[in-house]
């Protein structure tokens, strides 16, 4: 099997994240061995401007699908984005525990999507302030 040039794939990255208007200042992205991995935050150049989860599925298809990925690893602070099995999971929120990896198959294509959509928790306040707001209704 011949050698993957990584500068080649890591050109191909990329091009997918600037055809998918990724602020590519915010994001970092490098090819070693058969991993993608990509590690930062994931926003769009035009400010306000969300991805919308369509977007995020094609890109990481797009991704899987270049000659030589077999896995993507992904350590985002905006997005989780995890696989299992056959299904894709991406949530808007936090910074997953652990970076998650995406395996793009033996051949790279025909990956399966299932999205899942989670909101993003608000940070509860410390027990202390409910404590005292309780207090204050009593009163």
């Amino acid at each position: 099997m011949a050698a993957v040039d990584r500068y080649e794939v890591n050109r191909k990255i990329r091009n997918i994240l600037v055809r998918y208007d990724v602020d590519t200042t915010r994001i970092d992205y490098s090819f070693i061995g058969n991993t993608a991995y990509l590690y930062g935050e994931l926003l769009k150049n035009r400010k306000g401007e969300e991805f919308d989860l369509g977007n995020l599925e094609q890109m990481v298809k797009e991704i899987t699908r270049i000659n030589g990925v077999r896995y993507i690893q992904f350590d985002l602070r905006n997005w989780i984005i995890n696989y299992s099995g056959m299904a894709l999971s991406i949530t808007k929120g936090k910074t997953a525990s652990a970076p998650q990896t995406v395996s793009a198959g033996e051949t790279g294509m025909g990956m399966d999507v299932e999205l899942k959509v989670d909101k993003e928790e608000k940070p509860r306040e410390p027990l202390r302030k409910e404590e005292e707001k309780q207090e204050k209704k009593e009163a």
